[in-house]
This record gives C-alpha cells, structure tokens and sequence, in this order.
C-alpha cells in the first residue's frame, strides 16, 4: 500500500509540473510555446527551399524540432548537432512525420544559451542548416512571427504544348515567401524574396488538355495568405514536335524544372543526336547518351552552353533505333525519355493538306539569308523558337528573302499558309 501511494503521488507531482502526452507518453507543453525560426541559408550543400526550427522547454530538457521544406530530396535522414562539438556530438534524430525531425536534449540549466543545427542528408547528398541560438526556458510565443503573407497574386502566363506558366507575387515581413501550385496529385513548390515577381513552369502536361491549378502562398514558417488559395485554369496547346525535333520536360529518372530540346539529323548513313537542357537551376552539368536496346552510355560532345551532341555512324536507312540522354549535375541527374527515330526521316515538310506543296526553302541551316520561294503572290508566314514563342508573323510575297543573321543558334519552325495549304518547316540557324 505504501508503494501503491509513493507511485500516485510522485505520478501527481509530474502532471502538475509537465503535463502529460497520452498518445506519446511524453511531457509536451502548450501549443503556439516555444521559439520558432525559419531559414535556408547553408553551412554546407545547399537548399532548394529551405528549414524550420523550433525550440521547446519542458522542465530541464529541450525538445529540438527541426523540418526540412525542400521537396527535391528523398531518403532523408537528420541528425543533430552541437556549435563546436561536431565530432562529438551528432546524433540521430527520430522522425516525427514527413521531413519533420525531433530530438530532446535533457538536464539543460535555464538561461544557458544552446546552439544547435541538423545534418540532412539525403539521395545524392547532403545539406547543414546553421547552427540556431536558444536561451533554456525562453517562450517565444509573443515575438514569434505570426503575421501571413500580404499582397498575394496568381496569373497564367505563357503557355506551350507541355508546360503553363504561373506567375506569383507576395509580400511578407520575412523576406522570403513559399509557393505551392497543384493540379490532380501533383504538388509543385518554389521560393521567392518577398515582393519579387516569380515566374513558375509547371512542366510535363499534356499537349492540348485543360488544366485546373490550385496555388497558395505562405512564408517559411507556416503563415499563410489569407486568399489562399487562387484557382487558375489554362490549355495547353497542341503539340509542334516532330520526330526529328522538338521540346519536352518529361523524365524516366529525376526530374526537369523546365525541360529539354531534342534533335535528330541523318547525314549519309550517320544521325547526328543533339540535346540542349533548357533547366536554368543546374550546373557542372556532363550529358551521356544513352541507347536504349541493346542499352549503352557514350559520352556527348558540349556544342555550346547547355547543348550537347553526339553522331552514331553506320546505321541503316529506314530503320529505327531509339535514344535518351542523361543530364548528370552537381547533386544529381536527370534523363529524358526515350526517343524512336527512323533514320532517314527529315520532317521538313509536314504538309497538313491533301495539297502536295512544290516550294523552295533554302539554305538550310542557314547563317544569314534565308530564302522561299512559295506559290501565292500572298503567303501568311509564322516563325516560332522551339518553346513556342513566336519570333515573325507577316505576310510575304512568292519570292523572299528572310535575313535571320541576328537570329540566336537553334532550331526554329516555319509555317506557311496560303490558297493551296499549310506547310511546315524545321529551320536549323547556325
């Protein structure tokens, strides 16, 4: 009986004093207490978006809490440590849910400023935040930052075949803001400073299909607008890509923030394969293409910037072989899908009437002048970039001469419309 009234009155004393967790068994405290701080600056790797930290005091111990935001990082695992102490001090954290990671340092005396970060690290790499400053027993719930992003704005910009763009503002006293856009299952998020226009692709959509987006804004540590969330609807539209040539951001392993050009030439009995990232987040960048059946890798020759080429040699005329291209980076990879070309193929004219077209196009590739010779007295011509942005529109007599010598290197598509058709052209500037 003694004992029975030692237990009751010792398990008394700990409810008054901590409280009590029935679904963890642990001590917690109130909710809103506690010091929470937000970041993405980097001791080490970096971050795409960036952390959340919070400081909690329960009687003599901390609970440290810290959330990694990034969305780029999978198979995380977090450990804690201590300013100073790294090589003693780092250990593991247990997973609270998602990228949210806990660890409870115990027997702290209150006032003692603590200092303390987290190692994530993850497929590929790794990431450090800073090392956060605490002082024990200190509730921050008064002047931690509860105010929600202002100002908040959602519009549809350019549309291509297979991507949207969203374009994003928001104000926020922390200085940085986090958006998500959403459509289906696929959820997308990006940063921005506060009050700074943010131009936002979602990629990988289907080409002439209506798409609903859901977008929502909040700062770093959680506060969110009070608009949220906008909802945008926008088509894509219908898709210009050939066999030979084209635009796509779809991946068979990582991803692809905007996307990639591809080409396929055949030269004699040689098919020369080009591939320019258009991505603008990736550097150190390398390229491999890679065969599909029989699978191999060979290195790709740099042309320029972010394009890549490489030419197989002694292929057969009219057979298809089918090629990808891995993009390796600082902190990853990504790869395109798989590509089917009949080697042969030109896909310079894609006549989309039963007419049979006899017009001139030369030279191609062209460096300067670039000359048709077309059926109307009176043809309506559009030349497009290979994202879709439309470079000429004018109408143009039978004989013409287009000067595209201040044209940048690329691959831009003709179109011709006049009384007997519509036809279409892959121009090769060099």
């Amino acid at each position: 009986m003694k004992n029975k009234l030692l237990f009751l009155l010792t398990t008394a004393v700990v409810i008054l004093m901590f409280g009590f967790n029935a679904n963890a068994g642990v001590v917690s405290v109130a909710a809103g207490t506690g010091c929470v701080e937000a970041s993405k600056v980097a001791l080490e790797g970096a971050f795409s978006i960036g952390y959340k930290s919070t400081f909690e005091t329960i009687g003599t111990s901390v609970k440290v809490t810290f959330e990694l935001l990034d969305t780029d990082k999978a198979g995380v695992v977090a450990f804690l440590r201590k300013e100073g102490d790294v090589a003693s001090l780092e250990v593991p954290m247990s997973v609270v849910s998602g990228n949210i990671y806990t660890y409870t340092l115990t027997g702290q005396t209150p006032g003692a400023i603590i200092k303390y970060g987290v190692k994530f690290a993850f497929a590929g790499g790794l990431a450090v935040t800073r090392f956060v400053s605490y002082e024990v027993g200190t509730d921050c719930a008064s002047t931690n930052d509860i105010l929600v992003p202002t100002g908040f704005t959602a519009t549809v910009g350019a549309i291509t075949s297979s991507s949207v763009e969203i374009v994003l503002n928001a104000v926020d006293a922390s200085g940085t803001v986090l958006y998500n856009v959403s459509y289906g299952a696929v959820n997308k998020s990006t940063t921005s400073d506060s009050g700074v226009q943010k131009s936002f692709l979602m990629t990988a959509l289907t080409p002439n299909t209506d798409y609903n987006f859901s977008v929502s804004v909040k700062d770093l540590v959680g506060n969110a607008a009070a608009n949220n969330p906008i909802l945008l609807s926008a088509k894509t539209t219908v898709s210009t890509n050939t066999e030979c040539t084209g635009t796509a951001s779809d991946a068979q392993q990582g991803t692809f923030s905007v996307g990639y050009k591809y080409d396929f030439q055949t030269i004699g009995t040689d098919v020369k394969i080009t591939f320019e990232l258009l991505d603008t987040d990736k550097s150190g960048i390398v390229a491999f293409l890679w065969k599909q059946t029989p699978f191999g890798e060979q290195a790709m020759s740099n042309v320029s910037g972010k394009i890549y080429t490489k030419t197989i040699t002694g292929q057969t005329v009219g057979s298809t072989i089918s090629y990808a291209v891995k993009f390796a980076f600082a902190g990853g990879q990504a790869v395109t899908k798989y590509f089917s070309y009949v080697v042969g193929n030109t896909c310079t004219l894609g006549v989309e009437t039963s007419s049979q077209l006899k017009q001139s196009f030369y030279p191609n590739p062209v460096k300067n002048k670039f000359y048709m010779q077309l059926l109307d007295d009176k043809n309506k011509i559009i030349i497009t970039d290979m994202l879709g942005r439309k470079i000429v529109e004018e109408v143009v007599n039978s004989s013409n001469a287009l000067d595209m010598s201040a044209f940048k290197t690329g691959i831009y598509l003709l179109k011709v419309e006049n009384s007997y058709g519509i036809q279409n052209v892959k121009i090769i500037k060099e």
